[in-house]
C-alpha cells in the first residue's frame, strides 16, 4: 500500500527507526509480498516456539551487551536475562544475512532468533519475536520492563536534527552550554535528487560572535547510515553559529545553520557565597520545618532519632471477620433494601 511505501522511505531514505513486534494477535510474516517485506531482517521456516520452558540466550556481541543492558556489569546482565520470565510464544524467526541476532530463545534442540537488528539504508530496524515483556513486571513493577523499552527505542529512533532542508540536516546539541564544554556536531547530506551522500567531504564552520573561529572536519559515522559527526574544542563564552561546507555543493545551496550560546550558569551564586540566614529561617518556617546552623547539627540528629529507633506496626481488619463492622454493614444493606422496596425500586 501507499502507507507502507511511505514507511519504507522513512526508514531507508530519511534515517528513521522501526520496531517490528510479533505476538499472539499479529505476526510480521503477514507483510510478505508488501513493501514492508524488504525492511524485515528475518525469515520464518518453522512454527513458533511455545510453552513455559523457553530460555533466553543473550548474545555476547557489543550491540547486545550495550543496548540490552539491564544490569551495569556484563556477567550480571547475562545472568539476569537467564532469570527473566520467558514468553509463552516466540516466532521461530532466523536472522537474514546482514542482520544480527541479539537474543536467541531455545526450547530443547529448537532455537529462534528473538531480537534481531539490521541497518536498513540510512535507518535502523529491530525485530522482536515476542510481545510478552510485560511478564518482567511481576513483583518488580517497571524496573526492568521500562528500562528495556526506553533503551531500544532511544537506540533505534535516531534523535531529530535541529534544522533540516532538502540538501542537509544539522544539529549542534543544546542551545545553552557552559564554558569548557565541547559541542557535538551531527550532519546528514543529500544530493539534489534526495539521495544520501555516504562519502561526502564535509566540514563545519564555527563562528563566535559573528567571526569564524574554527573549522571542524566531519567524519562519517559507520554505525549510522549517511551521518557525519565532529566535535569542537573546549568552548569559551560567546554566541556561536554552525554552518556546513561540503565539497561539490555550492555554499549558497547549504542554507542550514544552528546557533548556541556559551555562558556561565549561576554566576550570581558564585559571586555571593555567604548564606542568607534570615531567608533560610523563613523557608523553614513556611514549609513547617526547622533551621539548624552548622554548629547546631547535633540537634538535627536528636530530632531524627525517634524516626530511626521507632517501630511501625501494620494490621489488617477484614470486615467479614469482625462482628462490630459486619453487623452495621448488614444493617445498612438491609435498610437500603427495605427503602428501595417501599419506593418501588425493586
Amino acid at each position: 500500500s501507499k502507507e507502507q511505501e511511505w514507511i519504507r522511505q522513512f526508514v531507508e531514505e530519511n534515517g528513521g527507526g522501526l520496531i517490528f513486534l510479533d505476538g499472539h494477535q499479529f505476526q510480521s510474516s503477514a507483510f510478505s509480498g508488501t513493501p514492508m517485506r524488504t525492511l524485515l531482517p528475518v525469515e520464518w521456516k518453522t512454527t513458533a516456539l511455545t510453552g513455559s520452558n523457553l530460555k533466553f540466550d543473550l548474545q555476547s556481541s557489543p550491540l547486545a551487551q550495550k543496548h540490552l543492558s539491564l544490569r551495569s556489569q556484563k556477567h550480571l546482565n547475562t545472568q539476569l536475562w537467564n532469570l527473566l520470565p520467558t514468553p509463552r510464544r516466540v516466532s521461530s524467526a532466523t536472522a537474514l544475512p546482514g542482520s544480527e541476532a541479539l537474543i536467541r530463545v531455545s526450547k530443547g534442540a529448537l532455537h529462534a532468533d528473538a531480537v534481531v537488528f539490521r541497518r536498513q539504508g540510512s535507518g535502523r530496524v529491530l525485530y522482536v519475536g515476542f510481545d510478552e515483556s510485560w511478564r518482567w513486571r511481576y513483583g518488580l513493577g517497571d524496573f526492568y520492563h521500562q528500562r528495556y523499552w526506553n533503551q531500544i527505542a532511544k537506540w533505534i529512533m535516531e534523535p531529530a536534527y535541529q534544522v533540516e532542508d532538502k540538501i542537509a540536516a544539522l544539529d549542534s546539541g543544546p542551545v545553552n552550554q557552559n564554558p569548557g564544554d565541547t559541542a557535538s556536531i551531527r550532519a546528514r547530506i543529500r544530493d539534489n535528487s534526495g539521495r544520501l551522500l555516504l562519502d561526502a567531504k564535509a566540514d563545519a564552520l564555527l563562528l563566535r560572535n559573528g567571526v569564524p573561529s574554527a573549522t571542524i572536519r566531519l567524519e562519517r559515522d559507520n554505525n549510522t547510515g549517511g551521518t557525519f559527526r565532529g566535535e569542537t574544542g573546549k568552548l569559551v563564552e560567546g554566541d556561536y553559529e554552525v554552518r556546513l561546507r561540503v565539497e561539490g555543493i555550492p555554499d549558497k545551496d547549504l542554507k542550514v545553520s544552528t546557533t548556541f550560546t556559551v555562558a556561565r550558569d549561576g554566576a550570581d551564586e558564585l559571586t555571593h557565597l555567604s548564606s542568607n540566614e534570615e531567608l533560610l529561617k523563613q523557608v523553614a518556617q513556611l514549609s513547617g520545618g526547622s533551621y539548624f546552623p552548622e554548629e547546631n547539627l547535633n540537634q538535627l540528629a536528636e530530632l531524627l532519632r525517634p524516626l530511626s529507633t521507632g517501630k511501625i506496626v501494620e494490621s489488617e481488619d477484614h470486615l467479614w471477620q469482625t462482628w462490630w463492622w459486619f453487623i452495621p454493614f448488614i444493617f445498612l444493606v438491609t435498610l437500603e433494601w427495605i427503602l428501595r422496596k417501599r419506593g418501588g425500586l425493586l
